[in-house]
């Protein structure tokens, strides 16, 4: 059963600097808790012992692509509800509607503001999830 408002993010970033933004975007901006992965792996093997609310995974990364990952995580039981963001520098409407038709929540394009994130995050949340309010919790 999920909450009426999101409390943790697990973000899926192979690029550090983007890593470091997310992490203020969503930890002191935002209030959320926020735990930062740098490849898809690391993602899954870190996801099966710690679920999350929120995933923003990062469509192109070495190794294990955004897409795979995203079927992966989704076989973790711990991970079947989580709301899945995509992230990706690309903006193609192709693109977009392959993820979302994945199962993917949103697609966020980088690079994104990191002043409304937190805020962005809670709309999807408030979306997929069919609730209201949550996203005056942030920004």
């Amino acid at each position: 059963m999920r909450s009426t408002e999101p409390r943790s993010v697990a973000c899926v970033e192979d690029e550090a600097g983007i890593r470091l933004v997310l992490q203020v975007a969503l930890g002191a901006v935002g209030g959320y808790r926020v735990a930062l992965y740098a490849s898809a792996a690391e993602a899954i093997e870190g996801l099966a012992a710690d679920p999350t609310d929120v995933i923003l995974l990062d469509v192109t990364m070495p190794e294990i692509d955004g897409k795979t990952a995203f079927r992966r995580i989704r076989e973790l039981p711990s991970c079947r509800e989580s709301v899945v963001i995509f992230l990706t520098a690309k903006a193609r409407p192709e693109e977009r509607s392959e993820l979302l038709a994945l199962g993917a929540a949103d697609v966020f394009v980088k690079p994104f503001d990191p002043m409304t994130l937190a805020r962005d995050v809670a709309a999807v949340w408030d979306r997929v999830c069919g609730f209201t309010g949550a996203s005056a919790r942030v920004g």
